[in-house]
């Protein structure tokens, strides 16, 4: 149960106190068992100095709401909007030895406009958020796992759910540029639960990427690393109660086994709608995606006075030496990679049954991708491999992708890019081949959005046909 004391003002009793406790002492056992974490007790005033550091006021001035004496007006600091504010206090101008996590539970406080009648929208609400603060692949570890326990319980409890990417809707008019930043990288990613009276979904909390932009403001030294990072996720308790109630009635209970399978590799970044194909291997995110070449079967290209061309055998090979060589000179002068292929690779590649669909222009190659059949390796990283023995006969495995910077979005070839994919999945569709599988890095947003406009799809296919080491 719980009653209106005002507006947006809720005292909480029966089944909700139960719940209260259940899921906050659910979640202290995971970040206890899981990260060794360390419980943080927060006031629920920041100072007058967190205000300014942390820039709340000038982002979200909105939300604002100022803590003043009534006798004679003077500042005291503001109702705090979040609690992760005070673990960056705590460490304010000093160092963290190593990698770290906290979990903080207390009051927030945002302005709200309009009637609150419910459990929705608050004026005042319990936050429990948990901080990561490390090095930037301690945090994105943490987070890894931390987006594979929330999507664990949502399923055992069997909720109406979704992941969203997102950006903080109190940004202001002027913010385009962080909210921009915040879809393109993944840096906010809402999770939502469905709220059968009101018919739709609701954020009840979110994962957000901080970077290293808190150490900065507090002036936080890592001693341990020289790549720090930090991040924080949790939920609003209110509302997830009253979502858990909605959903489930109000004999629902907040317990299940938490259990983390050490074989996931899924990623943190970029999840959004639940979206398949990201995998965490080694220190870094990767989009694992496949297209169907029967969307190629009837195309219209015009290359203009660009050659394209698709080698299956050692004598097309050859003729293409000179142009193929001076291609992957220019390559070397602009991409510091230890994995680009040689002449020697593309001679045992071709003997193997692979294919090099490449492009030329001007008497250089301009444009290739290797096309990878039956057995291969994938080795391109340092931190790990792939063995692909299991890949079906009529699929293949593109790799190796590179377009000269002059090609790009070029005014005379405004879409060879995607030209150039087309006429090879329409060459492999016409040759018996129905299913494209590869991976982006995941840093590279540009070419994941590239390939998700020409079908792309994310598929975890590695584990299907390979195996990782």
């Amino acid at each position: 149960m719980y009653r209106q004391v005002g507006n947006g003002l809720f005292v909480l009793g029966g089944e909700y106190v139960d719940l209260y406790y259940q899921i906050q002492e659910k979640t202290k056992s995971f970040i206890k068992d899981v990260f060794d974490g360390e419980e943080l007790l927060t006031p629920t005033i920041l100072s007058p100095e967190n205000t300014i550091r942390s820039n709340y006021t000038k982002s979200f001035s909105n939300q604002t709401q100022m803590v003043h004496r009534h006798l004679d007006g003077s500042e005291i600091g503001m109702n705090s909007p979040t609690v992760c504010y005070h673990m960056y206090a705590y460490y304010e101008d000093d160092f963290v030895d190593g990698n770290k996590t906290h979990i903080l539970t207390g009051k927030c406080n945002r302005f709200e406009e309009g009637e609150l009648n419910d459990l929705t929208r608050l004026l005042q609400f319990t936050g429990q958020e948990i901080v990561h603060i490390g090095s930037y692949d301690y945090v994105e570890d943490c987070f890894a796992k931390s987006v594979e326990y929330v999507r664990s319980i949502f399923e055992y409890m069997d909720l109406d759910y979704k992941f969203e990417g997102a950006t903080d809707p109190f940004f202001g008019k002027d913010s385009r540029i962080k909210k921009r930043s915040q879809r393109i990288h993944g840096s906010k990613v809402e999770y939502k639960l469905y709220f059968p009276n009101e018919k739709q979904y609701l954020p009840v909390g979110s994962f957000n990427f901080v970077g290293t932009s808190y150490h900065k403001r507090f002036n936080i030294i890592n001693t341990q690393t020289d790549d720090p990072a930090s991040g924080c996720w949790g939920w609003g308790l209110e509302r997830l109660m009253y979502a858990l109630v909605s959903q489930k009635g109000e004999d629902v209970v907040f317990n299940y086994p938490v259990k983390l399978d050490d074989k996931k590799r899924h990623g943190y970044k970029n999840i959004i709608e639940n979206e398949e194909g990201w995998y965490r291997l080694g220190s870094r995110n990767y989009w694992f995606a496949e297209n169907k070449m029967e969307n190629f079967k009837e195309i219209d290209i015009d290359f203009k006075d660009i050659e394209f061309e698709v080698i299956t055998d050692l004598d097309s090979l050859d003729r293409r030496k000179v142009e193929i060589l001076r291609g992957l000179e220019e390559f070397e002068k602009g991409v510091d990679w230890n994995y680009n292929w040689t002449w020697k690779d593309a001679e045992r590649r071709i003997k193997e049954g692979h294919i090099l669909k490449i492009a030329f222009h001007n008497g250089m190659a301009v444009q290739w991708d290797w096309y990878f059949t039956n057995s291969f390796i994938i080795k391109d990283h340092d931190s790990w491999s792939a063995v692909v023995n299991k890949l079906p006969k009529d699929y293949h495995y593109s790799a190796h992708w590179y377009c000269h910077p002059k090609y790009r979005s070029s005014r005379k070839y405004p879409t060879f890019i995607k030209d150039f994919i087309s006429a090879s999945y329409n060459w492999s569709y016409n040759n018996g081949y129905t299913t494209d599988v590869n991976y982006q890095d995941g840093w590279n947003w540009k070419s994941i959005k590239v390939v998700k406009k020409i079908g792309h799809v994310g598929r975890n296919w590695l584990d299907e046909f390979g195996t990782v080491k």
